[in-house]
């Protein structure tokens, strides 16, 4: 899933058309009707953490709790996602320019191996 949100946000920075359609999303989180939004997304990431502590979940068998967790996982990325489309672009582009600093300063990292 957070690849696929990874490729969308990416997007929003790949055409011209894309970013006047970015701006056109920023004005309207300025907007009180956004806030309200904003604020249940966050209500129910928090009662999705709320959930993962409580004595029913955690008392779930290993395999059941695994299951809720990874799928929580994905849809609080999705949450992150529509609260912020351009999130994991920004983080994806610093972690390339941190990279490419790094290859710069002590040279390319050894290719690791798939045995």
């Amino acid at each position: 899933m957070r690849k696929i949100l990874v490729e969308l946000s990416k997007k929003c920075f790949s055409t011209e058309a894309d970013q006047q359609k970015l701006q056109r999303y920023h004005a309207f989180q300025k907007e009180d009707g956004w806030n309200i939004h904003v604020e249940y997304l966050r209500l129910m990431q928090g009662m999705m953490i709320e959930e993962m502590f409580s004595t029913r979940f955690t008392s779930l068998p290993p395999d059941e709790k695994d299951i809720q967790q990874r799928a929580m996982k994905h849809v609080f990325d999705v949450i992150e996602f529509l609260v912020d489309p351009t999130k994991y672009g920004r983080i994806n582009l610093k972690i390339k320019e941190h990279n490419q600093k790094m290859e710069a300063t002590i040279g390319k990292r050894p290719e690791r191996s798939t045995k």
